[in-house]
């Protein structure tokens, strides 16, 4: 929230700090978050103070370089992770047309195509597409959210995901 000057990475070290967590990914299973059709879920960092305020203005403010400070953090932690090399294809939740007029980019679509271009992840953005409108999810609960999202997204060309092993951002 305040000018730190120029440096790789836009976070001061108190607040590095605060993001580390082990190398290993969070165990979501573990806390409850696994999806039905999911094998693994992973999460750089808890969505806690500081990073849920970067995730909050590059989706609803426009703020690109949090976009880019989080696409460093993300690129980061998946070469320390034990993931590389176990996808196929890397793909980003797609937002619906209304939200993409709104805002103009599609936050996942960015942060996706920074992880493809430092990691060398086949990118394929049209493998999912969203198909129904929702209301926002930042204000319902874990079940609202997942009835929210139910028929939301589709695959339109089922043989390109079928039997991938995918990174979905």
């Amino acid at each position: 929230g305040r000018v730190l000057g120029f440096k790789e990475e836009c976070y001061c070290d108190v607040t590095l700090q605060q993001l580390r967590l082990p190398d290993a990914p969070l165990d979501l299973a573990a806390e409850g978050q696994m999806g039905e059709y999911l094998q693994a879920d992973w999460a750089c960092f808890k969505y806690t103070v500081p990073v849920n305020g970067d995730i909050l203005r590059m989706k609803f403010q426009e703020d690109l370089l949090s976009a880019e400070s989080l696409g460093n953090l993300l690129v980061a932690k998946y070469n320390a992770s034990h993931l590389a090399g176990r996808f196929d294809m890397l793909v980003p939740v797609p937002v619906s047309k209304k939200t993409m007029r709104r805002r103009g980019y599609n936050q996942s679509a960015v942060l996706s195509r920074h992880l493809a271009k430092h990691t060398g992840l086949l990118l394929v953005e049209e493998a999912v597409e969203k198909v129904k409108e929702t209301p926002r999810q930042m204000s319902l609960g874990r079940e609202e959210r997942k009835a929210n999202i139910a028929g939301a997204y589709k695959a339109p060309q089922p043989a390109l995901v079928y039997g991938r092993h995918i990174l979905l951002v």
